[in-house]
């Protein structure tokens, strides 16, 4: 290994041990290397990562950062990795994971506006007047690795209504933010209010809905490489019941419409302008192409699935035969959503 990641390594497993480590985290279960990236991806592929570390609190993820930079070590957020396609070869850099069950990471937060700690709270947002908060919302905070379906539930629960939407996506707040995850007609942007967020200087800056840019999976926290922190959401009261009622519909039509079944990324493609990717590649004829063990979805052409040991290399195959005839047949050049990480 090479001196700049063991020196890398050795001051990193000092810090945990200072400033993260605890009765509820193991050290050795937080800093790993060679963690092979198939085991932490919704496809099921993905190769070795030369450092693999768990972030369980914001100060971790900011500490582990600011050690990428000094050593000038390449690296990637992951959260539940849904939308990631990695190269079966070495990742040579450091996969920092907010995917952290029971931790700072992934907690939410719903917070009565009346309780002695919410001004307290606020000012961390950057608000010094609470009268610019919205009158009838109720307001609520992720963390960066916090599951969407999680979210989702919660909120639910205190009969707030606003993201059943989210409950059948399967990623976590950071994903959701950085690329405006939405379906069924609603998306993050709808009830997001602002996002505390790590900067390329490794300062912790605070974004407005406005700031951040939301638009058609895009936004400024991808453009410029921000990490997210942590999350608000203004949500309003709702019926419970009505609410688990949405939130069953929309699952129960994911289920029906996709195979789930099988390890994906989720939509393969972006939507077209003027048209559907899966429309366009299912009039194309390429429901169940297949190259190895990847293909193309025969339950929903949008969806490329691991139907067994599938890799890198033949989902590019899948991907770039895709491309090709769905541009033949409709001068169209589809755009992958789903990130592909490669040399």
């Amino acid at each position: 290994m090479e001196d700049r990641y063991i020196d890398f390594l050795d001051e990193l497993r000092k810090l945990y041990d200072e400033r993260i480590v605890g009765e509820s985290f193991d050290r050795d279960d937080l800093i790993k290397e060679n963690e092979l990236l198939r085991k932490h991806t919704t496809i099921k592929i993905g190769g070795p990562a030369r450092v693999f570390v768990v972030t369980p609190t914001y100060d971790a993820v900011v500490l582990t950062y600011k050690l990428c930079k000094k050593y000038s070590l390449r690296y990637m957020v992951l959260g539940n990795a849904s939308n990631m396609l990695f190269d079966d070869k070495e990742f040579d850099g450091v996969i920092i994971s907010t995917d952290c069950r029971d931790s700072e990471i992934s907690s939410i937060n719903i917070f009565d506006k009346d309780s002695d700690d919410f001004s307290e709270f606020f000012g961390k947002f950057g608000y010094k007047d609470l009268d610019d908060l919205e009158a009838d919302a109720f307001y609520v905070t992720a963390g960066g690795g916090a599951r969407l379906s999680a979210f989702a539930n919660k909120v639910g629960k205190k009969s707030l209504a606003g993201a059943e939407f989210s409950g059948g996506i399967p990623g976590s707040i950071g994903g959701a933010v950085t690329m405006n995850a939405g379906a069924y007609g609603s998306e993050i942007k709808d009830i997001i209010v602002s996002v505390r967020a790590l900067n390329e200087d490794g300062e912790v800056v605070i974004l407005s809905k406005d700031e951040l840019q939301l638009a058609y999976r895009k936004s400024v926290i991808q453009e410029k490489g921000y990490i997210v922190l942590e999350a608000l959401f203004a949500l309003k009261k709702g019926n419970q019941e009505e609410i688990f009622a949405k939130m069953r519909e929309l699952n129960d039509k994911r289920r029906d419409k996709q195979p789930l079944e099988y390890p994906s990324c989720g939509s393969t493609f972006k939507r077209p302008v003027g048209g559907f990717a899966a429309q366009m590649i299912d009039e194309s004829g390429l429901k169940g192409y297949r190259v190895g063990d990847m293909m193309i979805s025969e339950k929903h052409a949008g969806f490329m699935v691991n139907v067994g040991n599938g890799n890198f290399h033949d989902a590019m195959e899948v991907i770039k035969h895709v491309q090709e005839k769905v541009n033949e047949k409709f001068d169209i050049e589809l755009e992958p959503e789903v990130r592909i990480i490669s040399e």
